[in-house]
């Protein structure tokens, strides 16, 4: 499928691959369906031959249009494409397809290591938040306690000042 018209530039013309229908299926009119001979052609070849240069490039030089972008089937039918033998359309949608799953297996570890930061960094605030909690806490109960023995706070093992002195040289 070809988008027929867009209104940006980029979106004219944009060619998207559909497999596997099991039924008779109608398209909007807003695109335009390609069915391709498959004894000479590889549909993926051509999906990807037209989602990048060169293929996108001749789609562009027929995108007409000032406010809405657009192509016309006719037009379309016309362009002049590459047309390499099956046997090396299918190799090269082999390589391409090695690499496509490679970049899905990085995006999918890229956000898989993003979520696991997110989910690292809401555990380090939950920590900072109950260990400011905790402060909080024991603020209100060291000044609670200190109000309670007159404003002086004595532990059983605190040393006083001239002792941290003698200990220290």
């Amino acid at each position: 499928l070809f988008a027929r018209r867009s209104l940006i530039e980029s979106g004219a013309g944009k060619c998207v691959l559909v497999r596997g229908l099991r039924e008779p299926t109608v398209f909007e009119s807003s695109l335009i369906r390609v069915r391709l001979d498959n004894e000479c052609c590889n549909a993926q070849f051509y999906f990807y031959y037209f989602s990048y240069s060169p293929g996108r490039q001749r789609v562009e030089q027929i995108i007409t249009g000032a406010a809405q972008k657009g192509i016309r089937g006719s037009e379309l039918a016309r362009l002049l494409v590459h047309a390499p033998a099956r046997e090396v359309q299918d190799r090269i949608v082999d390589a391409v397809d090695v690499y496509d799953r490679l970049i899905a297996a990085h995006e999918r570890r890229r956000k898989r290591n993003r979520f696991e930061a997110v989910a690292f960094d809401m555990r380090r605030a939950r920590r900072q938040q109950a260990r400011l909690q905790f402060v909080r806490v024991a603020r209100r109960k060291f000044a609670a306690r200190n109000r309670q023995i007159g404003g002086f706070f004595v532990s059983e093992n605190s040393l006083g000042f001239h002792d941290v002195l003698r200990e220290n040289g």
